[in-house]
């Protein structure tokens, strides 16, 4: 009897499912690249806030009269705030 070679193993770079991933993971809004600021995600940058458990209660409240996600209710108020000049409670860092 012959000795024969074992059939390839299939690598990682022939599996359908790898494959997949690659081509999903090229796609530009699918990259997530830190910028030091947050993390890109499409062109949006996605950071993180802690907020007292009784203003997030209002910010839910509020966001739900408006029938928005909470995340498009801060940005609408960030947004507005900087729209009309605001610069804090007591004024800006100069005065």
């Amino acid at each position: 009897m012959a000795i024969t070679r074992a059939p390839a193993k299939p690598t990682l770079e022939s599996a359908p499912a790898a494959r997949e991933d690659r081509f999903i993971s090229g796609a530009p809004d699918a990259q997530s690249q830190a910028t030091g600021r947050g993390i890109r995600k499409g062109k949006k940058e996605q950071i993180t806030i802690t907020v007292a458990p009784e203003i997030l209660d209002r910010v839910d409240e509020a966001r739900h009269k408006m029938g928005l996600s909470r995340a498009a209710w801060i940005n609408t108020c960030i947004f507005q705030g900087l729209e009309s000049g605001f610069t804090g409670i007591r004024g800006s860092r100069d005065e």
